[in-house]
């Protein structure tokens, strides 16, 4: 046989070995994640193999979303606003007796409507309703004191809760993305030396690679009625959030 043909043979014997071998790889791997192998065909420049390295890490919340509400009526439009204000202001007031900024608190809706009977069968209006609802934001202590902040604004007249949500900050966001696509990158590398090497290959350049980021995602809040003391001392952790990364990435081999 003519050494076109050793070649061709030499090649399809190191293709059997290499998926072989990337078979098992995968099967033993704790994430399972895929090996893919690209021995390439006549004209190809060079071979790959393509492999998705992954990191996750758990992380507890350093950044929380509460929306409460309060909720008025009145015989007019300007009595249940009227209302509305001074309850309102007392919340504000409340939180930041606690300690909370003003970059913490912030109004996301106010609205006032017409509230109608229709019990009769006729429809009547009975008065207005006015709602006013701040956002506020947890940072630092006040993520595991969520409980109290609600609890404090409830004592003060809210009656409304929209419910509260855990997510990371952008700063933190950033630095563990970082540090995930760091060992990301080290697992697919450590993956594909360790086939190269068993196979008397070696890695001499990447030919792509993609990544694809996975952060938590915060629960949207629903919209629940507070009801004074039944909410006191109001259990409330943020547990943990899972991040992870994945990396995969085509390494150039001879």
């Amino acid at each position: 046989m003519g050494q076109t043909g050793t070649t061709s043979v030499t090649n399809l014997a190191l293709v059997a070995a290499v998926v072989a071998l990337a078979i098992g790889f995968v099967l033993v791997s704790t994430n399972s994640r895929t090996i893919n192998v690209n021995m390439g065909g006549p004209g190809t420049e060079y071979n790959v193999i393509t492999i998705t390295g992954s990191a996750s890490m758990k992380v507890v919340p350093d950044e929380g979303r509460l929306q409460v509400g309060v909720l008025t009526r009145g015989q007019t439009a300007s009595e249940a606003m009227r209302s509305n204000s001074e309850v309102s202001n007392r919340v504000v007031s409340a939180l930041k007796g606690i300690g909370l900024a003003d970059r913490d608190l912030r109004t996301s809706g106010v609205s006032v409507n017409p509230e109608y009977d229709c019990s009769s069968g006729q429809c009547v209006l009975k008065g207005y309703v006015a709602t006013n609802t701040l956002e506020v934001t947890l940072r630092g202590e006040f993520v595991r004191r969520a409980g109290e902040v609600i609890d404090e604004a409830v004592e003060a007249g809210s009656n409304l809760i929209y419910g509260i949500s855990f997510t990371v900050s952008t700063e933190r966001k950033r630095q563990l993305s970082q540090d995930l696509m760091r060992a990301a990158v080290s697992d697919a590398r450590s993956k594909a030396e360790l086939l190269t090497r068993e196979l008397g290959l070696r890695i001499v350049g990447v030919a792509s690679v993609s990544v694809n980021l996975q952060e938590p995602m915060p629960v949207v809040p629903t919209a629940v009625e507070a009801r004074g003391a039944e909410l006191r001392s109001t259990p409330v952790s943020p547990g943990e959030l899972t991040v992870w990364a994945q990396v995969t990435v085509s390494f150039k081999i001879e």
